[in-house]
């Protein structure tokens, strides 16, 4: 029995490290890679693509695993394409390293997605897919035509801010086939001598053309063309107004002032202030249409407030308002001898009557509609995101509304106010002596305007607050998450606006600067001149020119 005990336990130490080798090492070096393998491969065979292809990945080089991933990677780009799914085959097949072919079908299959959805007039749709082409294909060459093609149907239809969206993105290489569009659309609204959208298509052709001299030649005989065929056919003044598009005035200078002074005058007694601004502006020096035209720009700096994603008002010279945006339908008669607005972010409207009460318009759940109608003697009104704000002749500063940062109680202390504003959750107040006050919400740093002096007006934005100082200058302090209060390097400012997150400004010359948040084109100021007025909301900003047209930047 002794003789058996040695050899056994040398059979069981045997045994042991056995079972540790097998377990140790055959095991996981050996045997589970090969069924790992084994499963992958059924996996593979039997159509499950990226499942295969992730545990092939998965096995650092054992057997053909490498070439199986990509084999595997492939497939499942393959049926993914074939299935419609054109992200995720790109996708597969970028995992694959697939060659220039497989992503040139991927390239051809977004291009004819994007045709078909430019034919269907669905231009997002369609740019989404062409952004998908990889850089560098040949199909990049195609997409200028496609796009030319659709802002040329638009441009049929008279509907140019859909075609000049089109246009903008094209290539450099398609202006000049973008000019010959805009002089031709020109051309048929000329015949019909709809004259203001025949001057905007040439406008625009210019814009896209290099030779800027023969395109004037060409337009300005398009205009004495007509204006000749306007005044055989006994319209003077609509041959006055073609020759006036003329580089050169025309002819006709005297008849065609006259002309343009009677139609102001006519527009002013019709309400119509901007035609009448247009008109008196080219109108030049006849009669007192200087005067007229420079009484109708101060009648109408104050005549824009915006606040809110999509909500702003328009005030006439006679007091009379009216709001664009998704406000819905508004008359009030109550509302016809208002001198200065304002408009809260949630959608309301305060209306400054002549004899200094308030008036209150639109969505009245923060409790501002009940106590506003009992304010008197104010002077100027103000709107933040949920709050109203008035200024009374005392200089005293009233406030209604939440007052979740102290933004209305913290006026209530104010004396010797000169202006105010509002915004989201703060007040400010120009003070007598050119410094300002705020008070509300000061998580940006909106309220900190210690030591500012010789402000002379005041703008909020949804969390900064902008300051026009005597010099010409413009400080600004708060949140600057997208550059809205990078205003420092402005200079010659006589008025400024504040947006959700963007600054606006007007110079001297009449020119509009703008910085921040830019992502719907709110700050796309770039050519625009001549501003009268301006507003700012959240993503978009209004202006008013002295030619009478009213622009909207931003969506």
């Amino acid at each position: 029995m002794r003789k058996l005990i040695l050899p056994l336990a040398v059979l069981g130490i045997l045994l042991v490290i056995a079972a540790g080798v097998f377990i140790f090492w055959f095991y996981p070096q050996k045997l589970r890679p090969e069924q790992e393998y084994q499963s992958a491969v059924a996996l593979h065979r039997a159509g499950d693509h990226v499942p295969a292809a992730l545990q092939f990945e998965g096995m650092k080089g054992y057997k053909d695993s490498a070439a199986l991933a990509k084999e595997a990677w492939l497939r499942a780009g393959e049926k993914s394409f074939e299935n419609g799914d054109l992200a995720q085959a790109r996708t597969y097949y970028l995992k694959a390293g697939a060659d220039s072919g497989q992503l040139a079908k991927l390239d051809s299959a977004y291009y004819q997605m994007g045709v078909r959805a430019y034919a269907d007039n669905q231009r997002v749709e369609a740019e989404n897919c062409f952004s998908c082409i990889s850089a560098g294909s040949s199909y990049l060459d195609l997409l200028d035509p496609v796009r030319i093609s659709s802002a040329g149907r638009f441009l049929n239809n008279a509907d140019y801010d859909s075609a000049q969206k089109v246009f903008r993105l094209c290539r450099g290489s398609s202006y000049g086939e973008i000019a010959r569009l805009w002089i031709e659309s020109g051309e048929k609204r000329l015949e019909a001598f709809d004259i203001d959208n025949a001057s905007y298509c040439f406008a625009k052709a210019m814009a896209y053309t290099d030779d800027t001299a023969a395109l004037t030649a060409r337009l300005d005989a398009l205009w004495e063309q007509a204006g000749h065929s306007a005044r055989t056919q006994g319209d003077t003044a609509l041959a006055a107004k073609c020759f006036s598009r003329m580089s050169s005035g025309g002819e006709m200078s005297e008849e065609k002032l006259a002309a343009d002074y009677e139609r102001g005058v006519e527009a002013y007694d019709n309400g119509d202030y901007a035609a009448a601004l247009k008109c008196f502006g080219e109108a030049g020096d006849y009669s007192d249409a200087r005067e007229r035209f420079d009484s109708l720009c101060a009648a109408l700096e104050n005549s824009l407030s915006a606040k809110g994603p999509d909500c702003w008002a328009r005030l006439d010279p006679k007091g009379r308002v009216s709001l664009e945006g998704d406000w819905g339908a508004f008359s009030d008669p109550a509302w016809d001898d208002i001198t200065a607005i304002a408009v809260g972010g949630s959608r309301f409207m305060l209306g400054l009557a002549a004899d200094g009460s308030v008036r209150f318009h639109g969505n009245s759940s923060f409790g501002n509609a009940e106590e506003v109608a009992s304010w008197q003697n104010v002077i100027a009104v103000a709107c933040g995101e949920n709050h109203s704000a008035a200024l009374k002749s005392d200089g005293t500063v009233l406030s209604c509304g939440p007052d979740t940062f102290g933004e209305v109680s913290g006026t209530a202390a104010w004396q010797g106010v000169k202006a105010i504003s509002a915004g989201s959750g703060f007040t400010a107040a120009l003070m007598d002596d050119g410094t300002v006050a705020a008070c509300g919400l000061n998580a940006s740093g909106q309220c900190d305007t210690a030591g500012l002096e010789g402000v002379t007006a005041i703008a909020c934005g949804g969390k900064h607050l902008v300051m026009l100082k005597a010099d010409g200058k413009v400080a600004a302090v708060g949140d600057n998450s997208f550059g809205q209060c990078d205003v420092s390097s402005w200079t010659d400012v006589v008025r400024i606006f504040a947006g959700a997150d963007h600054t606006a400004a007007v110079t001297s010359d009449g020119r509009l600067l703008a910085c921040g948040n830019n992502h719907r084109g709110q700050c796309a100021v770039q050519g625009i001149e001549g501003v009268i007025c301006a507003a700012c909301g959240d993503g978009f900003t209004i202006v008013l020119t002295s030619d009478g047209a009213t622009v909207r930047l931003g969506a």
